[in-house]
């Protein structure tokens, strides 16, 4: 009776399985726009603002002087959406692409990095303000030991202005003078990358 009822089981059960088990497919469709939702670029016209002078074994300021906009620091990344009309969330990662070579002139090296559009006002980047607009708070410090920063813009319109990435200030300390010729190098490389989040 065990091995019957059993058997009576697996027919039933393997029965509803076999007859109600059903295959269907279907294809979704999506459109690519032939383009970026936002571009970067380096933006070089007031590169000669920032400026510094080091010896061995100094401490000194990196001073920002870019024309009328001293507070806003000096412009060096181009953040475009205006092609694509992109409105939403973005992040904004700064990174020192040549740490090693910094490391063997500079102690600490050290910029005060913020956002801005392209008239010079302040972007909010840690949602410092409760209505969206940029404040003094509105900056982060990219750093030898920090090589790599994150900014959040709060409020980005992406159609109303060129945004951009500025130095607003920093400082550093060299090691002292080798007896030979100095390694490494004095002028940092930065990489600048835009992601939706």
């Amino acid at each position: 009776y065990l091995v019957g009822a059993l058997l009576l089981a697996m027919a039933i059960t393997g029965g509803v399985f076999a007859y109600g088990f059903i295959n269907a497919s279907t294809t979704l469709s999506g459109s690519m726009v032939a383009q970026n939702f936002a571009d970067v670029s380096a933006n070089t016209t007031g590169i000669a603002a920032i400026d510094w002078n080091g010896w061995g074994y100094y401490k000194g300021a990196i001073t920002s002087n870019y024309a009328g906009h001293a507070t806003s620091g000096t412009p060096i990344f181009n953040i475009d959406t205006s092609t694509s009309n992109y409105t939403g969330d973005l992040v904004v990662t700064v990174s020192i692409g040549n740490a090693d070579e910094l490391a063997k002139r500079y102690r600490v090296f050290a910029l005060k990095l913020g956002m801005c559009y392209s008239d010079g006002s302040v972007i909010d980047i840690n949602e410092s303000s409760d209505n969206g607009s940029g404040d003094i708070y509105d900056w982060v410090m990219l750093t030898l030991s920090n090589g790599e920063v994150s900014m959040f813009p709060q409020g980005f319109t992406g159609t109303a202005n060129l945004t951009t990435v500025r130095v607003k200030s920093g400082f550093f300390i060299t090691h002292v003078k080798p007896f030979g010729t100095w390694g490494g190098d004095w002028d940092p490389d930065l990489f600048c990358e835009v992601a939706q989040r």
